[in-house]
C-alpha cells in the first residue's frame, strides 16, 4: 500500500515483492500482523498495472489465488483481471460477495441483487477473462466461479482451453453451460469433478457436439441444476462415458411430467458406471401426470389427476445400481412402497446405508410454498 502517488522506486519495488507471492486471498490473512489493514484495490488499479506492466503477470509465481469481490468494488474489475493470472497457477476461487447462508437466494426463485451481480456489459468482461484465463493459466487444475448472474445471462462460452482441468465449480445459476462448452469440457482428460447448471432454452436446437458416449471420461463426480425438466439431464448423461462416476446430484426447477422419471432411471442404469456410482441425488419439485409420453405443461391449476404413483415398476431399474451407498429421491410425487418392496430393494444393494423417498411435505403441497 503506497502513501500518495508511488514513484519509479517504490513500483520497482512493489514488483520485485510480487514475484514472491505463490498464494493470494483473504483465507491466508490470519498470519498477516494484526495491525496490518485488509485494503481492496479499485479496478481502476488493475486497469493503470495493466497498462504498465503491458502484458506481463503481476503474480507470475503464484499458485493458489482466492478473490471476493465485496459490494464496494465494481464488477468491471474484470476487465483487467488478467494481470494476476500467471503460467504457475493451480487453483482460482473468484467469489463476487460475501454474506451468511441466510443471505443466500437461488437464482431461481430470487431477484438478482443489483449490489453484487454483474451487468450485462460487464458479464462479457469477465467471460473475456475466462478466455485469458485459459491462455495464461495453462496448467490450472482447480476453478470455482461463484457470480450471482445477471438474469439476461448468456451461457458460458468455455469451449476451448483448460486441458489439465480437473475440478470446475460453476455455483448455481452462475454462467450456465451451453452445448459448446458441455462438449468441450466432456473431452478434458483429467476432469474429475463437475458443479455445473444449464437451461433448456440452451439446447433447444442444439446437443453435444460428440456422440453419445464419448464425453468426461474421468469423470468421478457431477452436480447439476438444470432450468428446465429431467429430458435434458438425461440427454446428458447418455453422453457421459466415464466408468468411474461415483456421486451423482441432479435439480430441475420446472415441474416434471411423471414419464420422465422413468426414463431416466433407464438412463442411469445403462451408464458405464453404474457399478460404480455409490451416491445419487436427485431432487423434483413437483410431478404431473400427462397421457403417454406428452410433453405439454399443464398449470397447477389444471391438473384433474394425480400422477401415477412411483412404485415397484418404475425402481425396479435402479436395482442395477449394485454398489449404491446413498439413494435420495427428493420427488414431489406419490411413493407405493410396501416392506416386501423395501425387502427386495435391500437385497439388490447390498451396500446401502441411507435411502430416503420423497418429500418432506405431503402429496399435493408444494414445498416452498404459503398454501393459505
Amino acid at each position: 500500500m503506497f502513501d500518495g502517488i508511488p514513484k519509479e522506486a517504490d513500483l520497482q519495488r512493489f514488483f520485485a515483492y510480487a514475484r514472491r507471492v505463490k498464494i493470494l486471498g483473504e483465507y491466508w490473512a490470519w498470519c498477516m500482523p494484526l495491525t496490518a489493514p485488509l485494503c481492496r484495490a479499485h479496478s481502476d488499479v488493475y486497469i493503470v498495472l495493466s497498462a504498465l506492466l503491458q502484458g506481463r503477470p503481476l503474480l507470475p509465481n503464484v499458485k493458489h489465488i482466492c478473490y471476493t469481490r465485496m459490494a464496494s468494488v465494481p464488477s468491471d474489475v474484470f476487465r483487467a483481471f488478467d494481470i494476476l493470472l500467471g503460467p504457475t497457477l493451480r487453483s482460482l476461487i473468484i467469489e463476487s460477495f460475501r454474506g451468511e447462508d441466510q443471505d443466500y437466494k437461488s437464482p431461481a426463485l430470487a431477484q438478482r441483487d443489483i449490489n453484487f451481480g454483474p451487468l450485462s456489459c460487464e458479464e462479457t468482461t469477465f467471460k473475456r477473462m475466462l478466455a485469458q484465463l485459459a491462455e495464461r493459466a495453462p496448467h490450472l487444475e482447480s476453478l470455482k466461479l461463484n457470480i450471482p448472474p445477471n438474469r439476461a445471462a448468456t451461457p458460458c462460452t468455455m469451449s476451448a482451453g483448460f486441458y489439465n482441468l480437473v475440478s470446475l465449480r460453476l455455483c448455481e445459476g452462475c454462467l450456465p453451460l451451453g452445448p459448446d462448452a458441455f462438449a468441450h469440457l466432456g473431452t478434458l482428460p483429467r476432469l474429475q469433478k463437475l458443479y455445473m447448471s444449464t437451461r433448456s432454452s440452451s439446447w433447444e436446437h442444439e446437443g453435444p457436439a460428440a456422440p453419445a458416449h464419448s464425453l468426461f471420461p474421468a469423470l468421478t463426480r457431477l452436480d447439476a441444476t438444470v432450468g428446465g425438466t429431467l429430458s435434458l439431464p438425461a440427454k446428458l448423461l447418455a453422453c457421459v462415458s466415464s466408468p468411474h462416476l461415483k456421486m451423482l446430484s441432479l435439480e430441475v426447477e420446472n415441474d416434471v411430467p411423471r414419464w420422465e422419471i422413468d426414463s431416466l432411471f433407464a438412463v442411469l442404469t445403462a451408464m458405464p458406471a453404474r457399478d460404480c456410482l455409490a451416491s445419487l441425488y436427485i431432487t423434483v419439485r413437483n410431478v404431473f401426470h400427462t397421457s403417454n409420453m406428452d410433453t405439454v405443461y399443464i398449470a397447477p391449476g389444471r391438473r384433474t389427476r394425480a400422477p401415477d404413483p412411483i412404485g415397484e415398476a418404475t425402481l425396479a431399474p435402479l436395482t442395477a445400481l449394485r454398489g449404491v451407498e446413498v439413494m435420495n429421491l427428493d420427488i414431489h410425487c406419490p411413493f407405493d412402497v410396501d416392506d416386501a418392496l423395501l425387502e427386495r430393494l435391500g437385497a439388490a444393494w447390498p451396500t446401502i446405508t441411507h435411502l430416503i423417498l420423497g418429500t418432506r411435505t405431503p402429496w399435493s403441497i408444494w414445498p416452498g410454498y404459503d398454501i393459505r
